[in-house]
């Protein structure tokens, strides 16, 4: 009886407190029962935080994003899995694993989603996009119908990963990839025709967007806020604006001579390209205003002297470009050569943070939660979780299981 009037939760359930509540309990005088949580403040404690290991509530306790401690997270996938993307909230992730079917993760609860169904891989063929995620736990992938050892393609679909009936989405040919803008409202993704498949989640309109006639689309990226798209094509980058009716309006054109884009990065106010020229690689980060595109205002490797070349330091060379921008233009994330590090540049700083803590090539990397969190994976099972700590994000120390 005793127990159960200080502990009612647990005592029924025959679990004893844990260290952390019985430390704070004999500290402040009180019963196990009675600890607050020392992140909420709004529950009873019943575990411990496995980052400050204080007393905290169950909810807090499956939840390692609700700790202040500064620190990062570690997660171990298992054998034959990869991170493939992650919702814009960072809480969801698509894994794949060596049976080419998708396993769903929750990263904040460091858990996996027995529960979802979602798509299953196999009834795709091989080289199709990978699913992109929502907040809201929904998915949005390609379908294909099976002809015997050939596919055809049944356009976009959009699903929740609970299950339930799929919605279909306008689209005319299979995407090279899907993306997500910030704002969670625009899916889109380039053909193979060269044009861009863009979805407008919110009212379920779709277009095909041709931004440039007889060209190759090499990269492309949307802000939904200012509903601006940014297509990368050899040797130049064009803006466009969205009209309600899905028509193009030209903004401006970024000259890029006889460069490749590799990779656009896109937010309310700056505009991120990684331009690839000959076995040289550079990033430069522009403005943006009304008006169109205002000029430099981070450049890596630094322009030098007038008519000579920047200083020789290659990302990626050839090889695809791995890089992420932050939603508000401050932090652009690269990945090295090598694949083993991630080159933080803060653009309002001029600074360069360098991220190891990688044992293997690096695949994936994108900022989470409003870009207060850096996500990157590599090809051995590894995926590193790092919060934002002032200018600069903090190495993952802590590693956690998980849970089934």
């Amino acid at each position: 009886r005793t127990a159960r009037r200080l502990y009612p939760g647990d005592a029924r359930s025959g679990k004893r407190p844990s260290p952390a509540v019985r430390d704070t309990a004999a500290m402040l005088g009180k019963a196990p029962g009675a600890v607050p949580c020392a992140h909420c403040a709004t529950a009873l404690a019943r575990a411990d935080c496995p980052v400050c290991r204080r007393a905290v509530c169950d909810r807090c306790a499956h939840d390692w994003a609700t700790c202040s401690l500064p620190h990062g997270v570690e997660l171990r996938l298992g054998l034959g899995r990869r991170l493939r993307a992650i919702d814009a909230s960072g809480t969801f992730g698509v894994v794949t694993r060596w049976t080419r079917t998708y396993a769903w993760l929750d990263l904040r609860a460091a858990r996996w989603l027995r529960g979802a169904t979602g798509v299953q891989r196999p009834f795709a063929p091989v080289g199709a996009c990978y699913p992109a995620l929502l907040s809201d736990g929904r998915i949005v992938y390609p379908s294909f119908i099976a002809y015997g050892d050939s596919y055809r393609y049944d356009g976009l679909r959009v699903s929740a990963l609970a299950g339930g009936p799929p919605q279909p989405l306008p689209s005319h040919a299979p995407p090279r990839w899907l993306e997500i803008d910030w704002t969670e409202r625009f899916v889109w993704g380039p053909c193979e025709d060269e044009t861009i498949d863009l979805v407008d989640l919110e009212r379920g309109d779709g277009w095909t967007l041709r931004p440039v006639d007889r060209t190759v689309v090499q990269a492309a990226a949307v802000d939904g806020v200012r509903r601006v798209l940014a297509t990368g094509v050899y040797g130049a980058v064009h803006l466009h604006r969205l009209g309600s009716d899905g028509d193009l309006e030209r903004i401006d054109r970024l000259a890029l001579p006889d460069s490749d884009v590799a990779w656009l990065g896109l937010s309310p106010r700056r505009l991120a390209v990684v331009a690839i020229r000959g076995s040289r690689s550079r990033l430069v980060v522009h403005a943006l205003g009304d008006e169109g595109i205002r000029g430099p205002v981070y450049e890596d490797p630094p322009a030098r002297r007038p008519g000579t070349s920047p200083i020789v330091r290659a990302y990626g060379g050839r090889q695809s470009i791995v890089a992420a921008m932050d939603p508000t233009g401050r932090f652009v994330a690269v990945v090295d050569r090598k694949r083993r590090d991630v080159h933080v540049h803060g653009v309002d700083t001029g600074t360069v943070q360098r991220l190891g803590e990688h044992t293997d090539r690096i695949h994936f990397v994108r900022f989470a939660a409003g870009g207060r969190q850096l996500v990157s994976a590599d090809t051995d099972n590894r995926v590193l979780i790092r919060p934002l700590a002032g200018d600069a994000f903090v190495d993952a120390t802590r590693r956690l299981p998980i849970a089934d």
